[in-house]
């Protein structure tokens, strides 16, 4: 009687600190809200099966996609190191029925070994309109201006990182108006404000870069505003973030820094001449060219062959240069701290 007392006071004592470990279970699979309540459900992927839902996931059909991508055991499953992109990315796009405002978009996401970093992004009617790349380095959210292929990004937040392969992360991310919040745990968080995320989302879309990796399941919730969102708390804890180091990756540092001038300099009537005479002239020139900065592997050919048999094409390209290089050497005489 002795023993059985002992053994179901020994079983009650680990049931107890299990339930409490629970209670205090790793930051990383908190469900977080700031500035938006979950609203009607609008997506809800279990990954059930053992093939895409083609009205959810048609990007999944493309040949080109569909060898490094899988469902599998109720995952979504990828291999990047079976891709044909050039970044050997494995992609996974949903469009929405309607274009989307306020949303709630939360998944669990289990990078395996090799992960570099997988993007959170939308597009809205003129491309994209919002990423947020999560690295092993560092994570930052940033967004493409108006339709502009030649504009550098403006980087809306950025952290250091210390996310990696095996580990299994609950990512949420929300869109209110103009502002975002992108939550993993209290150490990797992002706040973000600009007004392009405002604009109606038409696309998810979700790519990862390195190894392999699997996602659980996806939900997208539309977004019911929080009326006073708590965020001088999470602005508190941008200390206890960590540390980006931007020396380590040169090019990134300084296309985040121009990207910082070309923000601060947005109200210079000199450099706004600068940049709308550059962004003219290359909107004429796509106008008379059409395949001039085209992703199309066709119009990529005729861009190379234009280059040799077309005297104005070629002309026009040396002229866009010297416009971006007078650009580009008034935001270096304005911030000579920038390396050029």
């Amino acid at each position: 009687m002795r023993r059985y007392i002992h053994t179901f006071w020994l079983g009650a004592s680990v049931a107890f600190l299990w339930a409490c470990s629970s209670c205090t279970a790793e930051p990383a699979h908190a469900d977080v809200s700031l500035f938006l309540e979950k609203g009607e459900l609008i997506l809800d992927e279990p990954f059930d099966g053992d093939a895409f839902d083609a009205a959810k996931w048609p990007t999944a059909r493309h040949a080109r996609n569909r060898v490094s991508i899988r469902v599998d055991g109720g995952f979504f499953v990828y291999d990047t190191e079976k891709s044909t992109e050039t970044l050997k990315c494995s992609s996974l796009h949903h469009h929405f029925s309607e274009p989307a405002g306020d949303m709630v978009v939360q998944f669990r996401f289990s990078p395996g070994a090799g992960f570099n970093w997988i993007n959170i992004g939308f597009n809205d009617e003129s491309g994209h309109c919002f990423i947020t790349k999560l690295a092993t380095d560092k994570i930052f959210s940033y967004k493409y201006k108006e339709k502009n292929v030649r504009s550098f990004s403006e980087y809306v937040d950025l952290s250091g990182a210390a996310l990696s392969g095996e580990q299994e992360y609950l990512i949420t991310v929300e869109i209110a108006d103009e502002k975002v919040f992108v939550h993993v745990d209290d150490k990797h968080f992002l706040l973000g404000q600009n007004a392009r995320f405002r604009n109606p989302k038409k696309t998810l879309f979700l790519q990862m870069q390195g190894g392999v990796g699997k996602i659980d399941w996806i939900k997208i919730w539309k977004g019911k505003r929080i009326e006073n969102p708590d965020v001088a708390s999470w602005e508190a804890k941008k200390s206890e973030r960590p540390t980006a180091d931007l020396d380590s990756d040169p090019r990134f540092k300084k296309r985040k820094h121009e990207a910082d001038a070309r923000v601060a300099l947005k109200n210079d009537a000199t450099y706004r001449e600068l940049f709308q005479a550059t962004s003219d002239f290359e909107a004429q020139t796509k106008d008379a060219f059409p395949f001039f900065k085209s992703p199309r592997a066709k119009h990529k050919a005729q861009h190379k062959e234009a280059l040799k048999t077309n005297g104005e094409y070629a002309n026009r390209l040396k002229k866009l240069r010297e416009l971006e290089k007078a650009e580009l050497d008034y935001i270096y005489k304005r911030f000579p701290e920038i390396e050029k």
